[in-house]
């Protein structure tokens, strides 16, 4: 629908359908166009405009198909525009949680600015496991574009490991009131570990009872005999299987198990 306001000087062109999203239109107006007076147009004109587009994921981070995650990475999702507005810390929780995951798992989203989305796990997240991470299709942008599609990608958490243990394997002339240290890659489920931690004396099968402590970021401990461990004697020290993270997922991994020696005679 084509109108004309004399008092504005004005063409009004009204599209009898929407524009189609993402599309360059060209308007042109011919030199046959003349005013009231008659006087026609210098030389035709040509405009040429850009209608909204399609919201997108520029970036996520873990990247998609990545391996050996740490349980507590940031999952992060970076869209080509901006999605929500400007806001106070007191405001952000009205604003939209563009993702799901699948293992499902807890946390505390933040949107760092108006186009970065920031997901914290509440606790570690399951070790060797396959995280899916989905933003969902109809998610609307501040200037009206929509995600057509659904997003979707994938990574997985490291396996937990064995970091450090004290004393060394094949270690010698160990005090005798030494306690055992043990560091892990992750948190870890702390029942799996202390039913599952062995020490003893070489060749036998009861365990030297102790206490555990435990680091405050549930990551390593240290175990300390109730009594002195024996003079000029070779200790075993390990785990059995079934040791998990403190999400749950694959078991401890690699390295498990070590020996050393007391001071001798």
């Amino acid at each position: 629908d084509i109108t004309c306001d004399a008092a504005e000087q004005s063409l009004r062109f009204a599209p009898s359908e929407p524009y189609q999203r993402g599309t360059t239109y060209t308007l042109q107006l011919g030199a046959g166009l003349r005013g009231q007076d008659g006087i026609g147009l210098l030389e035709p004109l040509t405009l040429t405009f850009q209608t909204v587009g399609f919201l997108g994921v520029s970036d996520v981070l873990p990247s998609d198909g990545s391996q050996g995650i740490e349980t507590d990475a940031v999952i992060t999702v970076i869209f080509n525009r901006p999605v929500v507005p400007l806001v106070t810390v007191e405001e952000q929780a009205s604003l939209p949680s563009p993702i799901t995951l699948e293992p499902a798992v807890a946390g505390r989203g933040e949107w760092l600015n108006t186009s970065i989305y920031l997901f914290r796990p509440q606790t570690a997240l399951s070790g060797g496991t396959t995280y899916t991470v989905t933003v969902q299709a109809g998610l609307e942008a501040l200037d009206g574009a929509v995600l057509v599609e659904p997003f979707q990608w994938s990574f997985t958490t490291v396996e937990p490991s064995v970091n450090e243990v004290i004393p060394e394997p094949l270690a010698d002339s160990v005090r005798l009131d030494t306690a055992i240290q043990v560091r892990f890659n992750q948190p870890m489920d702390r029942d799996s570990v202390e039913t599952r931690f062995y020490l003893r004396l070489e060749g036998q099968t009861a365990n030297v009872p102790g206490q555990f402590e435990w680091a405050e970021d549930g990551a390593g401990f240290r175990f300390k005999p109730v009594a002195n461990l024996q003079i000029a004697s070779v200790y075993e020290a390990g785990f059995n299987d079934g040791v998990v993270a403190a999400g749950g997922g694959a078991a401890l991994t690699g390295f498990t198990k070590w020996s050393f020696a007391t001071v001798p005679q």
